[in-house]
């Protein structure tokens, strides 16, 4: 269903005319353009770990028996996803970085300036209000033919990946959070796609993955000692200051999981 809705509509899209020109024009040589990143909304706030979807497997009232295959891998996978989880970095979004990156920021401006005379400064909010998914189509798409990897080897690949993290940031506000270039009020998903740090929503569902791990596997997973008590502790200290994370239920789960 996802693929019918999302991914062949925009492959149909990327592709464009491109079969009937090469039937055209044989000899001609068409320049590479990678297809922009797509994204899928029924995956907002899901995470795939091992062979899993992790909110899917947690969801007991819709798969409350699901049998578990490879208990000690998936628990293996999930401590790693846990650790990298807790470790990441605070990052500030810059709206006004990821337009330039995307050779945006002057021309979004300029507009804004000439529909507005009035206005000197123009705001984070105005700027996010002016892009649409379109607009950021075209700058993904040409700044790809200028430096993606595959067109320019010596130094394209740094500039395309500033491009494509920036495209992939302000398509999701575009997307989910129009209107408000805050990020301390944005939503888990939301600090997930930016980068902002440990996610609660990511966090929560390792949790859960682990106490139905212990409780629907105990017998398969009591040989091992568990090696995760010191990422309790790290997240309980990274994330104990933070109101989401006691009003989601983690601490809950992570009492149940310490049991």
């Amino acid at each position: 269903a996802m693929r019918a809705r999302t991914l062949l509509p925009a492959i149909s899209a990327h592709v464009g005319e491109l079969p009937e020109r090469l039937r055209e024009s044989t000899f001609v040589r068409f320049d590479y353009l990678p297809l922009p990143p797509i994204h899928y909304s029924e995956l907002d706030g899901e995470v795939w770990c091992h062979r899993y979807y992790l909110r899917a497997l947690t969801d007991t009232s819709r798969f409350p028996d699901w049998v578990i295959d490879e208990p000690v891998d998936l628990l293996q996978s999930v401590l790693e996803l846990w650790r990298k989880e807790s470790s990441k970095k605070v990052e500030t979004f810059d709206i006004r970085s990821s337009l330039g990156s995307l050779d945006l920021l002057a021309t979004l401006e300029d507009q804004l300036r000439q529909e507005q005379p009035d206005v000197t400064n123009v705001s984070d909010a105005a700027l996010l209000s002016a892009v649409d998914a379109e607009i950021l189509k075209r700058a993904y798409r040409t700044i790809a033919r200028k430096h993606h990897p595959d067109k320019n080897p010596a130094d394209g690949g740094e500039r395309f990946m500033r491009a494509q993290r920036a495209y992939e940031q302000l398509m999701h506000r575009c997307t989910t959070e129009r209107g408000d270039a805050s990020v301390s009020e944005a939503s888990a998903a939301t600090r997930r796609a930016l980068g902002l740090g440990a996610d609660v929503a990511r966090v929560q569902l390792v949790i859960a993955t682990q106490v139905i791990l212990y409780s629907r596997s105990s017998e398969v997973l009591a040989p091992f000692r568990y090696a995760g008590y010191s990422m309790v502790m790290t997240t309980l200290k990274v994330l104990a200051s933070d109101p989401e994370f006691f009003e989601s239920g983690a601490l809950e789960l992570t009492h149940q999981l310490c049991k």
